[in-house]
């Protein structure tokens, strides 16, 4: 890493505590010019989807974890459905590998899905026409994923959606906070309320389906959201239409009012204040530590130095 000086700082595995540090930094510390990675063989992933009414999901969801898939999930407040994605390696799989079913979610997920929404939101003034409309797409959506979407031998890498360099009708935006996992069923059951209290109230709701994700516990860098241990998300997701920031604002009180850590670059319209209350002392633990490496704030941009403020 070069520092502000021109200095060189070499990080390693064994400065677990500088090295925390500067995957927290997000570029504050200095320019990163060299990076090792840690390569494993790529396995058979194996993939299937099953859809869950809220209150089946709640029950089943100790169960879920015990399985031990890698988790996403697709959510459905006004349908009061989640449906989950289940990934599991697969080193016993044999023969060539399905390469369809990845592009096949992708494209509906990244380009066709939010293209439709937007195009509703242009086209459909009325709000209960749109969001039935839309409502009948996610229908369709939750066939494909639990009837098309499932193989026991894929490539892993394909489930990579590659976006454009310029945004199009298509594009779409979201917001991420972490929840602790055993706290996750009634951080959901809220969230289908406050969804349908925010619709009834003002009109507004999502246009596209929101997501989740389970991750593990990683004590790899100062600000991870799962630090205490494995987390589960709420992401909402939209093609940015009239009313989105002002839900975003709500949604942030909503998950800080339930303990839940954000993302600093996929966390939309963060405060200092909503981070402080996240992470507490990590941030002065950071900015002590960034003041160290590049005292005269020169690699600092105007972001970090309102949240680190």
């Amino acid at each position: 890493m070069v520092l502000p000086s021109g200095d060189l700082l070499e990080v390693t595995d064994a400065q677990p505590e500088l090295m925390q540090l500067v995957r927290s930094s997000y570029g504050t510390f200095g320019i990163v010019y060299e990076v090792t990675y840690r390569i494993r063989q790529l396995l058979p992933l194996a993939v299937h989807h099953k859809t869950y009414t809220l209150a089946d999901f709640v029950k089943a969801l100790p169960d879920l974890k015990a399985l031990d898939y890698a988790m996403m999930y697709y959510i459905f407040p006004f349908e009061d459905l989640i449906t989950v994605e289940f990934r599991r390696y697969n080193p016993a799989a044999s023969g060539e590998p399905n390469k369809i079913i990845w592009p096949l979610r992708n494209y509906i997920w990244g380009t066709s899905g939010p293209k439709f929404a937007h195009d509703m939101e242009q086209t459909v003034p009325d709000h209960k026409i749109r969001y039935g409309i839309l409502d009948a797409f996610n229908a369709l959506w939750r066939f494909k994923l639990e009837h098309i979407i499932t193989s026991d031998n894929t490539v892993a890498a394909d489930e990579i959606i590659r976006y454009p360099d310029v945004a199009n009708d298509s594009r779409y935006t979201f917001s991420l906070y972490a929840f602790p996992e055993e706290e996750f069923s009634s951080v959901l059951s809220d969230f289908f309320a406050f969804s349908h209290e925010y619709y009834a109230r003002t009109g507004y709701r999502s246009n596209l389906l929101d997501v989740g994700y389970r991750i593990s516990q990683d004590r790899q860098s100062l600000l991870s959201y799962s630090w205490d241990g494995p987390v589960m998300t709420l992401d909402p997701v939209s093609t940015g239409n009239p009313g989105w920031p002002e839900f975003i604002d709500a949604y942030n009180q909503f998950c800080a009012a339930r303990n839940g850590k954000p993302v600093f670059n996929q966390t939309a319209s963060l405060t200092p204040e909503l981070a402080k209350q996240a992470f507490g002392d990590k941030l002065a633990t950071l900015e002590r530590a960034r003041k160290q490496y590049d005292p005269t704030g020169r690699l600092l941009n105007e972001y970090f130095r309102g949240m680190l403020s």
